[in-house]
């Protein structure tokens, strides 16, 4: 790769890296807002809206408890930041744990343990913990057990990182960390005999990520033609090859995921922008043989209704079944590219074929798609203001801080450490 890069640089007589970028992928970093998740496991209602006034923050439409600022806002020195209150995220990566835990209403979502995968370095187990909090309420003791988050990773160093997010985060009670892969986990372990649900964002190309320029070359370079023909063939297939061996990785991790007898939801997820690593990895799974030959086969559900952009149609994936798909594009939708999907076991003979309940609805308007970048605090305004139907997420936010003002008023005595938890 870097032999590759020195003599595209060479020939474009380009000194840095970025300027060999085609101009859109350039700037698109430095045009996303910044997206703050509020983490409700350490701050209180109070907290956040003390927040959302100073820098006028705004609710996203689509994750509850992310707020939407400028872009450039510098926020890693304030003290909500330092002190875990507040988690920078972006907002695609917020996706899987709310499609899983945040999105859903139905009693069973309540239920049940968590296995975060694939989970270094965390932003999504901390997020995953704080949804099972807010699912569990208030009246957890001693005599009634906290639903566990069982993180997964086989590198000691990532997963050191994860222990301390997890401890700033205020996760750490919750979530048990192991020195694993989740490949190797045993499916008929007693641990996880509550386990009902699955988060898994495996290793991935990360071509969907703004700041990864490796991936965005390989994007670029495929539509080049400054390579000598025999050099720009063998970059190619090395890609080409990388690609594949994730794909494989990714599609392992995914049919494994479906052993789990008692496991009843699963997620998927990438910031990949490739259909080799996405789309493709979900028809081959939900074809395996496993699937298809189960009692009770997983099938995909819609994961995110209120997102406009939906998967792609690829061999192996009806129509349906795509739209059922989450998809971000990092140049119009104002976050990194990402893909996400969301399965569910049935009582269906085909585990092949998508569930949509009667009534459900998805926005594929293409119009919606492009959301407006606040690029300053008067655009903000501007956006906030135009939005007078609140969304499902907004009310949600609104209803959640509704009930934690009126358990503080009816308990005063209650400790501010007894409310974070």
């Amino acid at each position: 790769f870097r032999a590759a890069l020195a003599r595209l640089k060479i020939k474009r007589k380009v000194a840095s890296n970025e300027a060999l970028l085609p101009p859109e992928n350039r700037q698109q970093h430095l045009a996303l807002p910044r997206y703050v998740r509020v983490n409700t496991l350490l701050a209180s209602a109070e907290e956040a809206e003390s927040f959302e006034r100073e820098y006028d923050a705004q609710q996203d439409r689509d994750v509850r408890d992310l707020l939407v600022l400028p872009s450039g806002t510098e926020l890693h020195e304030h003290e909500m930041v330092k002190s875990g209150k507040l988690v920078l995220q972006d907002k695609a990566s917020c996706f899987p744990a709310f499609v899983l835990h945040g999105e859903h209403a139905d009693a069973k979502d309540k239920q049940g343990d968590v296995i975060d995968a694939c989970a270094a370095p965390g932003n999504k187990t901390s997020h995953l913990a704080m949804l099972l909090q807010q699912q569990d309420g208030d009246g957890e003791d001693d005599a009634t057990p906290k639903r566990r988050v069982f993180a997964f990773d086989r590198s000691p160093k990532r997963l050191e990182l994860l222990k301390r997010r997890m401890q700033l985060a205020g996760a750490a009670a919750r979530v048990q960390a192991q020195l694993q892969s989740f490949l190797e986990v045993p499916v008929d372990d007693e641990i996880y005999r509550n386990v009902r649900s699955i988060l898994l964002d495996p290793s991935c190309s990360g071509s969907g990520m703004t700041n990864r320029l490796d991936h965005l070359l390989d994007i670029a370079s495929s539509r080049d033609t400054v390579l000598e023909p025999d050099q720009g063939a063998e970059y190619e297939e090395d890609t080409a090859k990388r690609l594949q061996s994730l794909a494989d990785f990714q599609l392992e991790a995914l049919r494994k995921a479906f052993s789990f007898p008692q496991v009843e939801r699963v997620v998927y997820s990438t910031c990949s922008i490739f259909q080799k690593e996405d789309e493709e990895v979900v028809a081959a799974a939900l074809k395996s043989k496993e699937n298809v030959g189960a009692s009770r086969p997983f099938v995909l559900k819609p994961a995110l209704t209120s997102w406009p952009r939906r998967g792609l149609e690829v061999a192996g994936l009806s129509a349906d079944q795509a739209k059922a798909l989450v998809r971000a594009n990092g140049l119009e939708d104002s976050t990194n590219g990402f893909f996400v999907a969301y399965f569910e076991r049935t009582d269906r003979a085909d585990g092949a074929l998508v569930e949509v309940n009667e009534g459900t609805k998805i926005n594929t308007d293409a119009s919606s798609a492009e959301i407006p970048v606040p690029a300053n605090t008067t655009e903000v305004e501007g956006v906030g203001k135009k939005r007078k139907v609140l969304s499902a997420a907004q009310k949600e936010n609104r209803k959640r801080r509704k009930r934690e003002k009126r358990k503080k008023n009816s308990n005063t005595n209650t400790s501010k450490e007894h409310e974070e938890e």
